[in-house]
């Protein structure tokens, strides 16, 4: 329970859509903060896209709003160029990051789409490195989704990829269905969606996804697990991440902790709920004990 005395449910209905920079770091705010709800985002810029996850697909996937207003930013540097959206894929035992940009018909805003893949794909590139242990190294790639019609920059595409930046410029005037190219290595090209194409209907989330998606509490709880490996539950962590997650109306949780060496899930509640989530992991391919290890909190 938190030291305040209000039980992880009370925190969790507290949440406010508000960065914490005080205490939360970069990628903490990201995984507490900006999830997104559902697996379609709003339109911008005359296009949309969903990620339908098949019925017979074994993953985790997220996305992550990055591009937040004002005081919201994640990226607070202004001068920066950000991207819109994240995508998170983890199966067969991968992790892909997808960059998603997206534009209308304008050449000049196409061409900075590109800008703000690149910049952001090397803040993620660094950040991975700073808080996941070196073995952790997901795919970072990025997707330029535009109105049909734009002219794909191709010279520039080709320049990001030779520096490591693979990037597809995807042209829709429907909501795209993008679970194809977020689910597996791009190759930096130009496409167009094929009107004849129909998506399947996505599945309901996973119960991971629904952990991660609405169950990441805005403040770090004070217990034994806590104590060694977060110093100080009220600031940001300099290297690592330490994210507690609501479980149950029972007020069980967990917690998450990544460093450079180690990724560690500690659980406060029943027994069952680290074979939930032993089963759970290794569905999408990460094996417990050897990526990722769990442990009760006494």
């Amino acid at each position: 329970m938190a030291k305040s005395g209000k039980t992880p449910s009370q925190i969790l209905d507290a949440k406010k859509d508000s960065l914490d920079w005080g205490r939360f770091n970069f990628l903490e705010n990201l995984l507490v903060f900006c999830t997104n709800k559902e697996w379609e985002v709003e339109p911008e810029s005359g296009v949309r896209f969903r990620v339908n996850v098949p019925n017979d697909r074994n993953c985790l996937c997220l996305i992550f709003k990055i591009d937040r207003p004002g005081r919201e930013a994640l990226v607070r540097e202004e001068s920066t160029p950000r991207p819109d959206y994240l995508v998170v894929y983890i199966g067969e035992g991968r992790c892909i990051c997808t960059i998603i940009e997206m534009k209308g018909k304008s050449d000049k805003n196409v061409e900075h789409g590109v800008d703000q893949i690149t910049t952001f794909h090397q803040i993620l590139k660094e950040q991975f490195t700073e808080n996941f242990p070196t073995k952790f190294k997901p795919e970072i790639q990025g997707i330029l989704l535009v109105q049909r019609g734009a002219q794909p920059p191709l010279p520039k595409i080709a320049a990001a990829a030779r520096s490591g930046v693979r990037i597809l410029v995807y042209s829709s005037d429907r909501r795209a269905d993008l679970f194809p190219f977020i689910s597996d290595k791009i190759t930096p090209s130009a496409a167009s969606e094929d009107p004849t194409r129909k998506s399947p209907p996505s599945r309901n989330f996973t119960l991971l996804e629904e952990v991660f998606i609405n169950c990441a509490l805005p403040k770090r709880l004070e217990d034994t697990f806590q104590v060694g490996h977060c110093p100080n539950p009220n600031r940001p962590l300099e290297e690592g991440i330490f994210i507690n997650y609501l479980l149950s109306k029972k007020e069980e949780y967990a917690a998450l902790f990544s460093d450079r060496s180690r990724c560690q899930i500690g659980l406060n509640g029943s027994t069952g709920w680290m074979e939930k989530i032993k089963a759970s992991l290794e569905e999408i391919g990460l094996s417990v004990g050897r990526t990722i290890k769990i442990e009760m909190i006494s």
